[in-house]
């Protein structure tokens, strides 16, 4: 019967690869959705400067004032959904674009005036309407009930250049070295491979060799090139 072929084995990562490979998900999975993110909040801010950027009609807004303390406070990043501006009623609050600045606050009455709403807002914390009602042109969205605590600041900080600057740069930067090292890593674990391996093949070359001047050597013997080994004399045996 023949022998079976033995299937090489796979090759397995070395500790160190383990871990570069285990870091580099890490830097995908935490920094390209902000990278994305930032990217196209920025991009939509310049190519659309009437209207809030927004992805899948959700937008973050980040709050500048205490005037709805206790809803959300300063610094806070509330999230509003885009609507239908016609359906809006009493206790909504809506984000509204006033002077290009995004402005956060409940309504507090609905008026009619040729036909088309006017929605009469008041922050929670102040103790005065807003001095100029709403039209439905103004709205930008309904706000969500979610918002994250400080999370305004940090993306404020963002889109400032050294925001852009770490952010961006930071993460290609980590991405550049962890490519290298990676490959450093993989270059190691290769030359330790070809080692293993050239040492396997020079140890079973000298096995080969020594097999085939052992059967050399009994061929030579059954042919009879080679005279046998001596052996004794039954005479000298007996008078020695």
């Amino acid at each position: 019967m023949g022998e079976g072929v033995k299937e090489p084995q796979k090759k397995r990562n070395g500790p160190l690869q383990t871990v570069l490979n285990v870091f580099g998900v890490v830097l995908c999975v935490l920094f390209i959705p902000i990278i994305i993110l930032n990217v196209v909040m920025i991009v939509r801010s310049y190519t659309d400067p009437e209207h809030i950027p927004s992805v899948f009609g959700v937008s973050p807004v980040v709050v500048l004032s205490g005037s709805m303390s206790p809803a959300f406070e300063a610094g806070d990043m509330i999230f509003i959904q885009k609507t239908d501006p016609y359906t809006l009623k009493v206790n909504d609050v809506i984000c509204y674009l006033e002077e290009e600045s995004a402005v956060t606050h409940r309504i507090m009455e609905v008026q009619q005036q040729d036909g088309s709403p006017l929605y009469i807002t008041q922050g929670d914390a102040n103790n005065t309407e807003d001095a100029t009602p709403v039209s439905p042109q103004q709205v930008q969205g309904k706000y969500t009930g979610v918002k994250i605590a400080g999370a305004g600041e940090f993306a404020m900080f963002l889109q400032s250049t050294p925001g852009m600057l770490l952010f961006i740069g930071g993460p290609i930067l980590l991405f550049i070295l962890w490519d290298v090292f990676r490959r450093m890593a993989a270059g190691k674990e290769n030359r330790r491979e070809r080692k293993k391996l050239q040492e396997e093949s020079s140890s079973k070359q000298q096995e080969m060799e020594a097999m085939e001047k052992e059967l050399e050597r009994l061929r030579a013997q059954v042919n009879g090139s080679e005279p046998p080994p001596p052996q004794d004399s039954p005479d000298e045996d007996r008078f020695s």
